[in-house]
């Protein structure tokens, strides 16, 4: 089975003789206009075992990227690692070329210009093998980086290092840049967790005394592993130069380089990165966000909040558009359940503590996925709360689950803006109210928070236990902030 898609069915003809020059027969080309239904076809196919022999798509326009939507919902199934996806176009923009490379981790993809006369595309496709085979060398190298990183198989990094080098010498038409930036990724992600390590010795160092020969020991352990530390990040560093030379636009360098900045603490970079990428991908809600968070970090908040608006509406554009509004509040609430119960099981007050859950267990796994959809949540509850819907409670209590996602991910700054707006869509809230005053305690604003505490306590109509807030403002007198996080939980 051979899928054409192409909205305006203008590909047909040449594309169609090019196919049968090279043998393929016409009754397995099957046309279609619309990504949804390829892909409802392919599930079809790979429930029924029917092979998919190849994908060709049209794009006419830098903003017509629908086909992307086949390669993302396919490029993780094995079964269609050897389906080559043909870009059909006179697109020769290389950022639109550049966004189906990103998602492609795994699709053999071909890059064919229209414009190309019949020889050279009947050339192409008779090569796809070439193609297919060249394509399989990548992922057998990726799977070999990503077992040796869940293994957490050190060793393993020379064996790895000396294979990539013997394909580069063997295969010379292969993308250099690809296996560096696998090989930079490997070096990385061992530094990072070289790095972990290094702050548990330095910890025992300090609870060491001088001049013992417990101290001496700790303190040999310490330089052993900085070398080691220093040998890893000198080897992603390396690799990872080599790579970006070669194609100072490909994405994955560029993110990992973010990622070692983000690992040093060194913001300045890190957001130089994260700018490339939004350059190459500026549709992309991810590279948006992790900029502002940056600018909050560093306390230029209103920077950081038109990168956020930014993200937002990239979120609902990109890749929120297709849940609905029902289905944002049920993960919306399921997130916070589930933030709940683990945080008050770990005996955690917030994102911001969470020494006292091991990094390599279920709860510190489920809270990292939290932290991550807090950002899509909080960026899709943003939008509907701009959405004129007339209800202004409505509106008012997505500002107030905003709020408290930026709360229990630390952003107090944030989570008081996300309040504010709250109450001025709903003034008489108690809910909203109380949470309000808890946040400001939360920034040492205690005599704000005892005035917002006390209008909780005016407009309580049984919405919420009085003792609640009666305990609340006991703390805020107390000044107590550990027991205030703890009630919000």
């Amino acid at each position: 089975m051979i899928i054409l898609l192409d909205p305006y069915k203008q590909t047909n003809f040449k594309m169609r003789k090019c196919l049968r020059s090279v043998g393929y027969d016409e009754k397995r080309i099957l046309d279609f206009a619309d990504p949804k239904s390829v892909i409802e076809k392919i599930h079809l196919a790979l429930n029924s075992d029917v092979a998919v022999e190849m994908i060709i798509a049209d794009i006419y326009f830098k903003g017509d990227i629908t086909s992307l939507k086949i390669i993302r919902e396919f490029d993780s199934v094995p079964a269609v690692w050897k389906t080559p996806f043909i870009l059909y176009t006179n697109e020769t923009d290389k950022n639109v070329i550049e966004q189906y490379m990103r998602y492609a981790r795994h699709i053999p993809l071909i890059y064919i210009l229209k414009s190309n006369d019949e020889g050279v595309i009947t050339r192409t496709i008779s090569n796809l093998s070439k193609h297919i085979e060249k394509n399989m060398v990548y992922i057998d190298a990726e799977m070999k980086v990503i077992d040796a990183i869940e293994m957490k198989d050190f060793r393993r990094i020379s064996s790895i290092a000396a294979e990539f080098s013997k394909i580069k010498w063997e295969k010379k038409d292969i993308q250099m840049y690809r296996l560096d930036t696998l090989l930079g990724e490997l070096y990385f992600e061992f530094w990072k967790e070289g790095n972990k390590k290094l702050k548990e010795i330095q910890q025992k160092l300090l609870k060491v005394m001088r001049g013992t020969t417990a101290y001496e020991t700790v303190r040999r352990e310490f330089t052993d592993e900085e070398g080691k530390s220093n040998f890893l990040l000198e080897n992603a560093e390396k690799n990872l130069d080599n790579a970006i030379k070669e194609n100072p636009d490909f994405w994955k360098t560029n993110y990992i380089f973010y990622e070692i900045a983000m690992e040093k603490g060194d913001y300045k970079n890190a957001k130089e990165y994260l700018l490339r990428l939004i350059k190459l991908f500026p549709e992309e809600f991810n590279y948006s966000y992790q900029l502002g968070r940056i600018f909050a970090m560093e306390n230029q908040y209103n920077i950081a909040m038109q990168h956020f608006e930014d993200a937002s509406k990239k979120a609902v554009t990109e890749g929120i558009s297709g849940i609905t509004e029902e289905d944002i509040l049920d993960i919306t609430d399921e997130s916070m359940k589930m933030a709940q119960k683990i945080l008050k099981k770990s005996n955690a007050s917030d994102f911001t503590d969470l020494k006292k859950i091991k990094e390599d267990s279920e709860d510190r796994y489920l809270l990292d996925i939290i932290k991550k959809n807090n950002a899509q949540i909080r960026t899709a509850l943003y939008q509907l709360s701009k959405k004129s819907t007339g209800d202004k409670t409505v509106q008012a209590d997505y500002q107030n689950k905003i709020a408290v996602t930026f709360r229990r991910s630390g952003d107090y700054v944030m989570a008081n803006n996300a309040y504010q707006e709250a109450i001025k869509l709903d003034p008489e809230n108690p809910i909203i109210r109380l949470n309000s005053a808890a946040c400001l305690a939360l920034l040492n604003l205690f005599d704000q928070a005892k005035a917002e505490a006390s209008k909780a306590m005016e407009y309580n109509k049984g919405d919420i236990d009085g003792q609640i807030i009666s305990r609340i403002i006991a703390l805020i007198d107390e000044k107590n902030i550990e027991g205030i996080k703890r009630i919000l939980v």
